[in-house]
């Protein structure tokens, strides 16, 4: 009788030699975590634009299509290609009789490749990339989700896009790669025909890049359902030299993973977006326990308590990384949508406003929660009140009104929702008395302000929270509902 039991996340039956895995294993949880980041590559195919709100075909689908226009626009017979469904072969058959696979290109839905919304797994990818957790995506897709993913979260110039050899010198240490070319490229270049997938990219860019990319001490390849030589074969050279490699796939067994079985050390049983949501609430986690045992330092610094920060710190371990990244944004008044994770300073100044938060959430006996836009929620245990407030870090650059001008500005942007009437702010510059009229530039505003009318927000010194109102509940009540 066999009493041995599958270790977590193992499915009963999987073969020994490659484990098929429903949760992600310990090694690519902490690198994932690691304070040093770049130890992990992504590597993607059609399945990672498949998912909503992408919602892309398969290539399959498409070179079906494809094959359809062609021969109703008389391009080709019938009977030219005897597997429509292959694309590659497709492209061959376009080829050999036009020298060209322009007709075809024309017929593949490149503007909606163009325009391809990014789904959650997009979005994840372009922050860990921001964040420089993960050193690269490499995808086989021609679509721009990516791309875009990047632009909305505001990617910094550190991360770099190449599409095709005449972007090597772009690439860094953080890069998304295009390494059959992308829709905006000149669709001769595509890669398409057999003969360019098979064996024509051995000594050219692809070869490099892709050697370059998979040499990651882990890559996950993902959404992949054909094997593609410049992958398979690259990672059959690099076999033996300490890089690891992992597959995940909601289907396990397909035409990929068989042509790398020797070379995996396990099946990940999940799809595209499941994979990214687990990598991104692990690398959130890891911040948030950065963060909290920063707070308790400057706890210990500015002489206030602690206790109860734990509270916040596991809300923001359980956001993901998108969400972490949108919070640091909103409350340090970032120019950008996601403000990439940084050291010390940043840790500081987004441990004052948690201690400020804190400290106030205890003085009125409330729960906390933090919505999407980074405001906070805090609801009074002893009534069905609530007050929501916003956290701002002036940096020692602005004060009062410069805060209430920038969070303005932001509200402006933001599409459905409010910005709260109340700001709890850290790091204030003392405004200026006696500088220039107050109805002008940034002063305090009145009922008789010209320019800006009566003041809509209130700024409320984390100083006060921590120091004279600490611990007076009717006074800080008073304070923040006024």
């Amino acid at each position: 009788m066999n009493d041995a039991v599958d270790p977590p996340g193992v499915r009963a039956g999987d073969s020994p030699d490659l484990p098929v895995l429903t949760e992600l294993p310990p090694e690519l949880l902490g690198c994932v975590a690691s304070a040093s980041g770049g130890l992990l590559g992504i590597v993607t195919g059609a399945g990672s634009s498949m998912e909503w709100p992408t919602g892309l075909k398969s290539g399959a689908d498409y070179s079906e299509l494809a094959f359809a226009a062609l021969v109703e626009d008389r391009l080709l017979l019938p009977d030219a290609c005897t597997n429509p469904r292959d694309l590659s072969e497709l492209a061959d058959v376009v080829f050999d009789q036009y020298n060209s696979q322009v007709h075809l290109t024309d017929r593949l839905p490149r503007n909606a490749w163009r325009n391809a919304s990014p789904n959650e797994g997009h979005r994840i990818a372009a922050a860990l990339l921001i964040d420089g957790v993960i050193r690269s995506v490499v995808t086989l897709n021609y679509d721009l989700a990516f791309q875009t993913a990047l632009s909305e979260l505001g990617a910094p110039g550190q991360v770099t896009v190449a599409k095709g050899p005449e972007d090597h010198a772009r690439l860094s240490g953080r890069s998304l790669i295009y390494l059959h070319r992308s829709a905006e490229s000149e669709p001769n270049t595509w890669v398409l025909r057999k003969a360019d997938l098979d064996h024509g990219w051995e000594d050219g860019w692809e070869a490099m890049t892709a050697a370059g990319a998979l040499s990651a001490p882990f890559t996950v390849f993902a959404g992949l359902g054909s094997p593609a030589a410049v992958l398979t074969d690259t990672v059959r050279r690099l076999a033996g030299l300490g890089s690891t490699y992992f597959l995940a796939d909601p289907y396990p067994g397909g035409a990929f993973e068989l042509a790398l079985k020797d070379h995996l050390s396990a099946v990940l049983h999940m799809g595209w977006i499941a994979l990214m949501q687990k990598l991104s609430v692990r690398a959130s986690a890891a911040h948030a326990k950065e963060l909290e045992m920063a707070a308790r330092t400057r706890a210990v610094a500015v002489g206030i308590a602690s206790d109860g920060t734990e509270t916040l710190f596991g809300l923001m371990a359980g956001m993901g990384i998108v969400r972490l990244g949108e919070l640091r944004s909103a409350w340090l008044l970032h120019a950008s949508r996601y403000c990439p994770r940084q050291g010390e300073a940043q840790a500081d100044q987004l441990s004052d406003l948690v201690l400020a938060l804190n400290s106030a959430a205890q003085t009125l006996d409330a729960d906390l929660e933090i919505g999407d836009g980074g405001e906070c929620r805090m609801l009074l245990r002893d009534s069905q009140r609530s007050i929501t407030v916003q956290c701002a870090h002036a940096m020692g650059l602005h004060n009062s009104a410069a805060v209430r001008s920038r969070l303005e500005m932001r509200d402006a942007h933001r599409v459905g929702s409010t910005q709260p009437k109340v700001v709890i702010a850290a790091g204030l510059v003392p405004d200026a008395q006696n500088a220039l009229p107050p109805d002008l530039v940034e002063g305090e505003g009145d009922s008789q302000d010209l320019v800006r009318g009566p003041d809509s927000v209130l700024v409320v010194n984390t100083m006060e929270i921590t120091g004279s109102l600490l611990g007076d509940r009717d006074r800080l009540l008073e304070r923040l509902a006024s």
